[in-house]
C-alpha cells in the first residue's frame, strides 16, 4: 500500500505519513517498504504498518491488525496452494499473536 493509501485509511495527511516513513516525525522505526514499483513509489505491508501505528498510539482499533494479518495469510495461502513448500508461511495462530510481540 502506498503513502496515500495509508493516509486515507487512518485519516491522516499524506505529508504526516511521508514524514513517519522517512523517520523525520514520530517515534521512528517505521516499517520498511516491502517493494518499490519504481524508485519513487515504495509500497508497504499493511499488517506491519497497522501494527506500528497501533504500538505508537496512532491507530485505536487493534482488530485492524488482525484483519490485515488474516488477509495477508489468505494471500499467502493462495500463492502457495498446491506448492510442496506451503509450510513456508506462518500458521494462522502465529498471525493471531501479533499484538503480543
Amino acid at each position: 500500500m502506498s503513502i496515500s493509501d495509508i493516509a486515507e485509511r487512518i485519516n491522516a495527511s499524506r505529508q504526516a505519513v511521508s514524514l513517519w516513513t522517512l523517520g523525520k516525525r514520530g517515534p521512528g522505526e517505521f516499517p520498511a517498504p516491502v517493494v518499490r514499483v519504481n524508485s519513487d513509489t515504495p509500497l508497504w505491508d499493511w499488517t506491519s504498518v497497522a501494527r506500528w501505528l497501533y504500538v505508537n498510539d496512532k491507530l485505536d482499533d487493534p482488530s485492524l491488525i488482525i484483519e490485515a494479518a488474516i488477509v495477508s495469510y489468505a494471500n499467502n495461502a493462495i500463492t502457495y496452494a498446491g506448492n510442496n513448500k506451503s509450510n513456508q508461511f506462518a500458521t494462522l495462530s502465529d498471525f493471531a499473536n501479533l499484538l503480543e510481540q
